[in-house]
């Protein structure tokens, strides 16, 4: 992975604080995610009409989106879900855990709910991919888990498509005394991970390093100064 991609002029960073409701921005991303989770027919559920998508989850209003726009046109290259734990709406892990072993894998990660966030929703356009976009997504991520002062955040990443094997090399690790699941609805395997804030992998820790030092697109969307965890 190469950190250069940050200073890649022509891919816009931009954040959305959570909205409390459905503005357009968020009906475009998703929009967006809806088209490219339809992977040409593969998960049906996400077509909604013709040449119409849609992935809309109740947590999208109580997450901070990140985005990846192409520079000079506006379109979206690429996007990623940061929801905290706390006064939030179930996560997708605590869905497909259950609230018992969640909470035990709270404790197995030495955290607690009010200090993680959950990650979802990473997903670039498909001609876009190996551009460095998911990485550069990825970083923003780790760095604004950060700049919120989380410990960190947890996933369920899917198996088929490569995600999981791209997670773990960015630094994510297994939840321990949990297992494969499977997903009719994105007819997948998914892997329940999590990952550290402060602990991106030797690849990702440059890009989250460089974001942290000129953080202004999370920054600025956080008002001006980074709110920290309780």
């Amino acid at each position: 992975m190469n950190p250069s991609v940050y200073d890649d002029r022509s891919i816009a960073l931009d954040l959305r604080p959570p909205p409390g409701y459905v503005p357009a921005w968020l009906r475009e991303i998703q929009a967006f995610r809806g088209r490219e989770l339809y992977a040409e027919g593969r998960r049906p559920a996400f077509k909604i009409g013709d040449d119409r998508y849609l992935d809309a989850e109740d947590r999208d209003v109580h997450a901070y989106h990140l985005t990846t726009r192409d520079a000079e046109t506006g379109e979206l290259l690429g996007c990623f879900r940061m929801m905290p734990l706390a006064g939030s709406p179930p996560s997708q892990v605590d869905a497909v855990l259950g609230p018992e072993m969640a909470e035990r894998a709270l404790a197995e990660i030495g955290t607690q709910r009010q200090r993680m966030m959950e990650s979802a929703r990473w997903i670039v356009r498909r001609d876009q991919q190996g551009r460095g976009v998911g990485y550069l997504l990825m970083a923003s991520g780790f760095a604004l888990s950060q700049l919120l002062g989380h410990d960190g955040f947890w996933a369920v990443a899917g198996i088929r498509d490569g995600q999981t094997a791209r997670c773990l090399r960015a630094g994510y690790r297994p939840i321990p005394g949990t297992t494969v699941l499977s997903s009719e609805l994105f007819a997948d395997e998914l892997c329940p991970l999590y990952a550290i804030a402060a602990r991106p992998s030797s690849r990702l820790a440059p890009l989250v390093e460089g974001l942290l030092r000129d953080a202004s697109p999370l920054v600025a969307a956080l008002g001006g100064r980074a709110p920290r965890a309780a």
